[in-house]
């Protein structure tokens, strides 16, 4: 998105694109955020059904954290309507407050305060690593509250994530077993909205690309881990073949596998996408259902693939956003010490 403030915008950056640098990719849809959502609402052809979209920013330096949460709240106030509504997203910055102001964990607790249903932490832009021991209390508070963060845990200015990256996935799972991961990239703006649903339900990420099969891996063992499946800007993710089809269709209906676009820095349509989406999640569904007889084969391929698209495409993210408690509750939970003692 744009914004007023030439100061929340980051430079340019090839991050999350497999092109060269010097080849600028052609986006599709608009960023001008009016015109963005007009795209979103055109996409939209259910009338009886209120779209809804996560906003979710991310700061690329620090001291930056609160002014930008704050202009997206703005805008989805403003934005939002009876066809759409904008889920208030938040980020900080690791190194928020080392020079004044606000600690990651205050930036939280204010953002919390004005709405904000997901979070979003981008490592490779932001130059920090996930477990970053100023982003501790940050974190303690971000479980408590339940709020979904979602990280983009590599170091590649390219966007892609690498087996090594994901090796610091798992501690942070361990150490807050509560708190909803997704693991997510992002654009080179400084927010984007990415669609979860038929109602435009939006999230980011990758599933860890290219690093999908660690990635599973990291969901099996972690229950608090969930994968969306936002492109690497022109690459689709993908699943390894020797993935079982019934671990990638338990994935989905236990609502650990959300759909995401990162509109509007993509140069590949949200059809497109929700069309690779549904070829995969049939093909494990025939799968899984294949040894029965042809009549009940079929009757079991169409109940389950409704259930699993109607959770990928909105239902799993809805259930996220539910979730997320109010700051007082958050801080009671953590004034009763009953969580969080460990540490990274």
């Amino acid at each position: 998105m744009m914004f007023d403030d030439p100061s929340l915008t980051p430079p340019p950056s090839p991050c999350c694109s497999s092109l060269p640098p010097t080849q600028k990719p052609t986006f599709i849809y608009p960023i001008n955020p009016p015109e963005l959502v007009a795209a979103l609402l055109e996409e939209h052809d259910d009338e009886t059904e209120q779209a809804a979209v996560w906003v979710l920013p991310y700061a690329h330096k620090p001291g930056m954290s609160r002014k930008l949460n704050e202009a997206i709240r703005e805008q989805c106030e403003q934005l939002s309507s009876q066809k759409l509504r904008l889920v208030v997203g938040c980020t900080v910055h690791a190194g928020d407050g080392e020079e004044g102001g606000l600690l990651p964990e205050e930036v939280l607790s204010e953002a919390l305060e004005g709405g904000a249903k997901a979070a979003k932490l981008h490592c490779s832009v932001g130059d920090y690593d996930v477990l970053d021991r100023r982003l501790r209390q940050f974190y303690k508070l971000a479980e408590a509250a339940r709020i979904p963060v979602v990280i983009h845990g590599g170091l590649s200015i390219m966007g892609t994530t690498s087996t090594e990256d994901l090796a610091h996935i798992g501690p942070l799972c361990r150490e807050f077993p509560l708190l909803p991961v997704i693991l997510g990239t992002v654009s080179p703006n400084s927010s984007s909205a990415s669609n979860k649903a038929h109602n435009i339900f939006v999230s980011q990420a990758h599933a860890g690309h290219p690093s999908t099969e660690t990635a599973l891996l990291l969901c099996a063992l972690h229950p608090n881990l969930y994968l969306d499946t936002t492109p690497v800007l022109d690459q689709l993710i993908s699943f390894p073949k020797s993935t079982p089809p019934s671990q990638l269709l338990s994935l989905v209906l236990k609502g650990r596998i959300l759909f995401g676009s990162d509109t509007p820095t993509v140069t590949v349509t949200r059809s497109y996408l929700a069309f690779d989406v549904r070829r995969w999640i049939r093909e494990a569904v025939a799968k899984c259902v294949g040894s029965l007889g042809i009549e009940d084969m079929y009757a079991e391929m169409g109940r389950i693939g409704e259930e699993a698209e109607r959770m990928v495409f909105g239902e799993a993210a809805s259930r996220l956003e539910s979730g997320v408690r109010s700051v007082g509750e958050a801080r009671g939970e953590l004034k009763e010490g009953t969580k969080l003692k460990g540490k990274l």
